[in-house]
């Protein structure tokens, strides 16, 4: 006798195993076709950053968070100084309304 499996209860088995697999298989309408695309590639991208960042060590992420975090604060200051710049001029600047103007003199009439 043998002990190998007959290539008849391979062959069920193999179709068995495609067949569970095709009924697991959603069909993509036309119409959402872009938009299933561009839901899988969010999860993609959204998978291989979280796959880039397990190979990261903790002490790296809190140190570059703390830079980033610098790094912001840095220009917060230096747009806020600016702006309190810009004011400054833009006070001096402005048009200081004159007095009174001495009334216009009436035009003499010719003869």
């Amino acid at each position: 006798m043998t002990t190998k499996t007959p290539v008849r209860q391979k062959k069920e088995t193999v179709v068995k195993t495609v067949e569970k697999a095709a009924e697991q298989i959603v069909p993509v309408e036309a119409a959402n076709a872009f938009d299933a695309f561009i839901d899988h590639q969010k999860k993609a991208i959204v998978e291989a950053g979280k796959a880039l960042a397990t190979l990261v060590p903790e002490d790296f992420k809190e140190h570059g968070q703390t830079a980033f975090q610098e790094v912001i604060e840095g220009y917060r200051k230096l747009f806020n100084a600016t702006i309190d710049e810009i004011i400054d001029a833009m006070e001096k600047a402005k048009l200081r309304k004159p007095e009174a103007e001495p009334a216009a003199k009436e035009p003499t009439p010719v003869p």
